[in-house]
């Protein structure tokens, strides 16, 4: 059996309008990791919310809804955040690593 390379806390984060919100994921990766972050929006499929690169252009800055990840090499993390939080980012939140 394989150990699950992305790890996130298990439980849901409260969302308080106009604060801050932070969601944790640690991966276990050797390799050079590929990150992801997707949002699953009530009554809709999952979709892909962020890579760990850069925004290229302003449709995929929308896509993003605000939310910012930076990849941590050296604490293996790559937490999802935003400074300013909305009633409307209540979502199911993803992480996941792509082997590459």
């Amino acid at each position: 059996s394989y150990a699950d390379p992305v790890t996130q806390p298990e439980g849901a984060v409260p969302i308080h309008e106009g604060k801050p919100v932070l969601l944790n994921c640690t991966f276990d990766y050797a390799g050079v990791p590929d990150l992801y972050w997707y949002g699953q929006y009530p009554h809709e499929a999952p979709r892909l919310l962020l890579t760990q690169y850069e925004a290229s252009d302003e449709e995929e800055k929308r896509r993003r809804r605000g939310f910012s990840a930076k990849l941590e090499k050296d604490s293996k993390s790559f937490h999802l955040e935003k400074k300013s939080s909305e009633m409307s980012d209540s979502a199911v939140y993803y992480c996941a690593l792509r082997d590459t």
